[in-house]
């Protein structure tokens, strides 16, 4: 980000994305029976991203619905921020797509979006790490 490559700071926001998922995922499978639906794409390929981030934000919204929890809130706020459940647009999601992906004729990305997302994942990874 700091080298203007906003397309490879997407890329690891991602990535990073992929992480805090799967370590939340783990996480309440330890304590809860955390069964839901992802979209798979492919035989033995992994689950959609997107997919993951729905299905497990709507598991952690029930859950603290269920038990006047609101501990994980911090985390489906910015779930909802990053699949675009708080704008009319999937921008935030059509960002992190672009980014991951190589294209001859590749839109510029808008610095202060991507200063959002990586703000965004930064506060995900601190608030997962402290819990």
């Amino acid at each position: 980000y700091k080298e203007s490559n906003y397309g490879d700071a997407l890329y690891f926001c991602r990535c990073g994305i992929e992480n805090i998922s799967n370590r939340l995922w783990i996480r309440f499978s330890k304590k809860y029976k955390t069964e839901f639906s992802v979209v798979i794409k492919l035989p033995n390929s992994a689950p959609d991203l997107m997919s993951v981030v729905s299905s497990l934000n709507k598991f952690i919204k029930k859950l603290g619905n269920n038990s006047n929890n609101s501990n994980y809130k911090v985390v489906t706020d910015i779930f909802d921020y990053l699949i675009g459940l708080q704008k009319n647009s999937n921008i935030i999601w059509e960002y992190l797509n672009k980014g991951t992906h190589e294209e001859p004729d590749k839109d510029e990305f808008d610095q202060l979006i991507v200063s959002q997302i990586i703000n965004k994942l930064t506060e995900l990874d601190n608030f997962v790490k402290r819990k």
